[in-house]
């Protein structure tokens, strides 16, 4: 009975310790949308808060003062939206990555005998999430760099399209149990796409991203109201992007 004890507990042993890289990653992600959620959370971009004490002009006139903080605001506001257009595009390209390279790639070359089905399960509805952005969602951030009052309003009105990240969230754990099964086959796959990121690195950006939006249009609305621009529209979007993570965060 004791030999048999021992057996079972070295195989539970060996057993977490192969699926321990999956259990840290699994937390990474989760810590990602948790702390997306938390009051008081802000982007801390590369940008230069043009209001901040080192950037304001100290021989500026007072009586110029306040039209010289509005500049700076309206300047802050078009230098997220910059940011917010370019990371976008950026967020396409990786997609892409996954999308016609590594489905691709996997379709041509065939999968093992026993992973057969699983595909679907690994990559989940990201290329759904690929399509919509591509196609279509970078092309009205972008118009929002010539008419920024359009940015609240895109996203208000996208809240139900958006959606797709809560059912790509909840696939994503049985997606990074399946990945890390098959590591060696992913690795090879990365390989011969010439990736230097793996698979796995590829499938946490939807989550990254969709966090990501609300810390954005956060920093979009502090400048906006910091230029005295009406504010309830961009204020609807703050919410919106925040609970959007949050049923990211409850489904899984």
């Amino acid at each position: 009975d004791s030999i048999s004890g021992s057996n079972e507990d070295m195989i539970a042993t060996c057993t977490y310790l192969l699926l321990l890289p999956l259990i840290l990653r699994c937390r990474n992600w989760k810590i990602i949308l948790h702390q997306s959620l938390e009051p008081g959370c802000s982007y801390r971009s590369n940008l230069k808060d043009p209001l901040s004490p080192e950037s304001m002009n100290s021989s500026t006139p007072p009586g110029d003062l306040t039209e010289e903080k509005r500049a700076k605001a309206l300047k802050g506001r078009t230098y997220v939206l910059n940011e917010l257009v370019q990371t976008e595009k950026d967020y396409v390209k990786d997609l892409g990555i996954v999308v016609e390279g590594f489905m691709n790639k996997i379709e041509e070359k065939g999968l093992l005998d026993d992973m057969k089905g699983k595909e679907k399960i690994v990559f989940g509805n990201i290329h759904q999430i690929y399509d919509w952005h591509s196609s279509y969602f970078l092309g009205e951030l972008e118009k929002c760099l010539q008419e920024p009052e359009r940015l609240a309003e895109l996203f208000i009105k996208h809240e139900r399209r958006l959606g797709m990240y809560v059912i790509y969230c909840q696939n994503k754990p049985k997606s990074e149990y399946i990945v890390a099964e098959y590591d060696s086959f992913f690795e090879e796959i990365k390989q011969e796409l010439g990736q230097r990121l793996s698979l796995s690195d590829f499938l946490i950006k939807p989550i990254q991203r969709i966090t990501k939006y609300q810390l954005l249009i956060k920093d979009f609305l502090k400048y906006s109201e910091k230029a005295g621009h009406e504010c309830s529209e961009i204020e609807k979007a703050v919410d919106v992007m925040y609970l959007v993570p949050k049923r990211c965060n409850d489904m899984m």
